[in-house]
């Protein structure tokens, strides 16, 4: 699991959006992944079906928390900190409009 969260985290900064450009993303960088993350060369490339089972199953509330913990090591912020911010929603994930899933920059 931790190897395709890693996937789909330098998939979309790279601008890879969606399952199939992310399993695009993994398909025509795959050496140099392998290299970077020291993957054994048998390790096999996520599909996009993989990518959206993935998605669609993966509890984000933890996983921001953790995010946004990690990431106030780099740039601490008080109450009159500003930050702008966009936000997209990943393709494809939003059936439930109360339940859908984005990704936020900033």
């Amino acid at each position: 699991m931790w190897l395709l969260l890693v996937l789909i985290l330098l998939g979309t900064l790279c601008g890879y959006r969606g399952y199939r450009p992310l399993a695009d993303f993994c398909q025509n960088h795959w050496l140099t992944l392998c290299q970077q993350l020291e993957l054994r060369p048998e390790t096999r490339i996520p599909s996009y079906s993989t990518f959206r089972r993935v998605l669609h199953r993966v509890d984000f509330e933890p996983l921001l928390s953790l995010f946004n913990e990690w990431g106030t090591q780099f740039l601490p912020l008080s109450e009159t900190t500003w930050v702008a911010g966009d936000g997209k929603a990943i393709k494809s994930t939003m059936s439930d409009y109360s339940e859908s899933y984005h990704t936020k920059s900033a």
